[in-house]
């Protein structure tokens, strides 16, 4: 049977981003297939996806929240929701834009289903051919043949580089800010027509 420490298996996302908290190094997952040369996966740095312009929208648009006039008692008490939205929406443009820079971003349907794999606690605990497993069943709807194989053996090889970074598997204080039904695989954008885009 399958190791499944994250309760991961089945959730449908267009594309998963693995985050290794104490390395510069992020795995994009792209399984879309109504766009030239996907399904793949990709290997970017932090620093070059968080530009200086991902910190200058940033930050333009929270002094546009800071200087809001309505409701300024809740405003205030709201502004780390707020700002939690702008890092994470500024942070899917980012990387939106480093894999497909010629592809624009003008409304909310233009954004994929995007998943997000943080890799710590459980994930670590794993013996390699247990999280080999588990990520060949959390991939294997995104990607297959080579480059699933491909895919498995680089996050398993940034696994095992956070784990010694962290001491076998015992910083996992970043999970604890992602929010939503699981904390250790959050949605971070779901397609809807409630959606505002800003």
């Amino acid at each position: 049977m399958v190791s499944d420490p994250g309760n991961l298996m089945g959730q449908d996302a267009d594309i998963s981003l693995c985050i290794f908290p104490h390395l510069n190094e992020i795995v994009v997952v792209d399984g879309r297939r109504d766009i030239a040369d996907r399904p793949l996966f990709e290997v970017m740095r932090m620093d070059e996806v968080f530009t200086e312009t991902f910190y200058d929208d940033v930050q333009n648009d929270f002094r546009e929240l800071l200087r809001r006039d309505e409701r300024p008692f809740f405003k205030i008490l709201s502004l780390p929701q707020e700002l939690e939205g702008l890092i994470k929406l500024h942070g899917l443009r980012a990387v939106l834009k480093k894999l497909d820079p010629d592809i624009p971003l003008s409304s909310p349907a233009d954004l994929p289903n995007v998943a997000l794999l943080v890799l710590t606690g459980p994930f670590l605990t794993l013996d390699d051919a247990g999280l080999r497993e588990s990520l060949y069943e959390m991939f294997s709807a995104q990607l297959d043949g080579t480059r699933l194989d491909e895919c498995v053996e680089t996050v398993s090889a940034l696994a095992a580089r956070e784990r010694e970074e962290t001491n076998a598997g015992n910083g996992g204080e970043l999970t604890s800010l992602i929010t939503g039904e699981n904390k250790h695989y959050a949605t971070i954008w779901q397609s809807s027509e409630g959606s505002h885009w800003e």
